[in-house]
């Protein structure tokens, strides 16, 4: 084991994420600092009409007729390009973690 690393993971400490997040699950919090939805105010998912495997993990490039709208969306906007050229992410982070 390299005694660096060792010490540097001795100094590690909790995120602040993480403390604000253990914060909210405390029974009465209502916690403004998270950007968590009230539970009761949020839908329930409705699947009727969707085939069984709309629950399963898709393809890590993204859903392909989405990948084929937004190229269709992009060249009606004068930037031409194929769904083949698209990635869709999950979000920001993954995002920036893939530019990383």
């Amino acid at each position: 084991m390299n005694p660096r690393l060792s010490r540097r993971a001795a100094r590690l400490t909790s995120s602040l994420i993480r403390d604000i997040l253990q914060v909210t699950q405390r029974p009465g919090v209502i916690s403004f600092a998270g950007g968590l939805p009230a539970q009761e105010l949020m839908p329930a998912p409705d699947f009727t009409g969707l085939t069984e495997d709309c629950r399963q993990y898709g393809p890590s490039e993204g859903e392909p007729a989405l990948r084929s709208l937004t190229a269709l969306n992009l060249s009606s906007l004068g930037l031409t390009c194929g769904a083949d050229q698209l990635l869709v992410t999950s979000g920001s982070q993954q995002g920036i973690d893939l530019l990383g």
